[in-house]
């Protein structure tokens, strides 16, 4: 039986696609980038006013007063030099003049007669002046592959003159549950039987981490039943395959069989839940053989299914964030295996990420999971935990649910009167 640890070096270690397509901008939130993207202009392209007011030149003092001798707004020619002696009225955005060194905001300056200006404040050279390439020389790189894509990037890409990018084409994930006693969701189960749940389940979780889901229902528990569903999956050419079920130790539990022999590179991980975890290839694809109890699947699924959809897509960060946690309520449990606890975890208004655990631990509770929205580590021989105690916790999703808005800790000494 293999650690934690050693399970994921090697499933580290299986081979993952690494195709490329180009999207424009507007599809491109949330892929990684596949290319390395420059700036063709500098940032900004040329000095630029940072707020409505006047272009000023050297030498003028507070209580000073100049002639206007013309505007420009953002989009306007650059047009000539500031004329000596003289200001321009400039808006946010514009071009400033050559001859020009600070801008004066507007509520410094009072209209005054004759077409002037005075001003009641002396300006810093190149104050409220955004210099050309500030922000990005020309050539510089502005996203490195690897790069998610938030919004933020996809603005730099479009301000770099790219309409559309190269990324990581998603792989696409064969979906297989097994289980003679498993019934589609939208159909009243008979008795003795229970509705399908891994596969909605595993295509949710495979979709958010940036796959494509491919789901190909339920198995039953015969081999030429399993054997014939495994040929129906590579028929679809995925780049990983997904079963839950069939990896304990009864007589039906036949899909390391299926698997079998050279193709099955280990089965069973030291770990609470999903233990039975068996991985191996098909027709030289990978395949992830799950175990069938929705949190085991869960689990299994979040600490190395999860890992190989980043890796493929480029991720250089393809393993979910740990935080520290402190628990509300204790945690009951003996020594052994390293278990992972479902558990709801929130930012509390003193700063500090708080855990409610879930009541129970069965790996069959669907309630627990639906709330869950991070797992506990207890470490290998580690026994329970009291309120109030720090914990690790593995998030599951990107930003756990019912946080409320943090309290802003801003650094430095606090000032009246500032604005943005």
């Amino acid at each position: 039986m293999l650690s934690v640890d050693e399970a994921l070096a090697r499933t580290a270690a299986l081979p993952v696609p690494r195709r490329v397509r180009w999207r424009g901008l507007g599809a491109a939130l949330g892929a990684v980038l596949a290319e390395e993207v420059r700036a063709d202009l500098p940032l900004p392209p040329f000095d630029n006013s940072a707020m409505d007011g006047y272009a000023v030149p050297d030498g003028l003092s507070a209580g000073g007063a100049l002639p206007v001798s013309g505007r420009r707004a953002a989009g306007d020619a650059p047009g000539d030099a500031l004329a000596p002696g003289t200001a321009i009225r400039i808006f946010t955005g514009a071009a400033v003049p050559p001859g020009a060194t600070a801008v004066i905001a507007q509520e410094d300056a009072t209209p005054a007669d004759g077409g002037t200006v005075r001003f009641g404040v002396t300006p810093q050279a190149g104050q409220h002046i955004r210099r050309a390439g500030s922000d990005l020389a020309a050539g510089a790189t502005a996203l490195a592959a690897g790069t998610i894509l938030h919004p933020g990037a996809i603005a730099l890409a479009a301000a770099c003159g790219r309409s559309r990018l190269r990324v990581a084409d998603p792989p696409r994930i064969a979906i297989l549950g097994t289980g003679d006693e498993l019934v589609p969701p939208g159909r009243r189960p008979p008795p003795g039987s229970i509705r399908a749940t891994n596969n909605p389940m595993l295509a949710a979780w495979v979709a958010a981490s940036g796959g494509v889901p491919l789901d190909l229902g339920v198995a039953g528990d015969r081999r030429a039943a399993l054997e014939s569903a495994f040929a129906r999956a590579l028929d679809q050419r995925p780049d990983l395959i997904l079963s839950t079920g069939g990896v304990s130790v009864g007589e039906l539990d036949l899909v390391r069989a299926v698997l079998g022999g050279d193709a099955l590179d280990f089965w069973k991980v030291r770990m609470k839940p999903g233990k039975p975890l068996a991985v191996g290839r098909v027709g030289g694809v990978p395949v992830f053989a799950l175990p069938g109890n929705p949190a085991s699947a869960a689990v299994s699924f979040t600490l190395f299914v999860r890992p190989w959809i980043r890796r493929a897509l480029g991720d250089p960060s393809p393993h979910s964030p740990v935080i520290d946690v402190r628990l509300r309520s204790p945690v009951l449990r003996s020594p052994g295996r390293p278990e992972l606890w479902r558990a709801s975890v929130r930012l509390a208004a003193d700063g500090v990420w708080h855990a409610d655990p879930a009541a129970s631990a069965s790996s069959g509770s669907l309630v627990g999971l639906s709330q869950a929205n991070a797992l506990l580590l207890f470490g290998e021989g580690r026994g329970g935990a009291e309120a109030g105690d720090s914990v690790p916790a593995l998030l599951l999703h990107a930003a756990p649910h019912g946080s409320p808005v943090p309290a802003l800790r801003w650094g430095g000494r606090p000032s009246a009167g500032t604005s943005g």
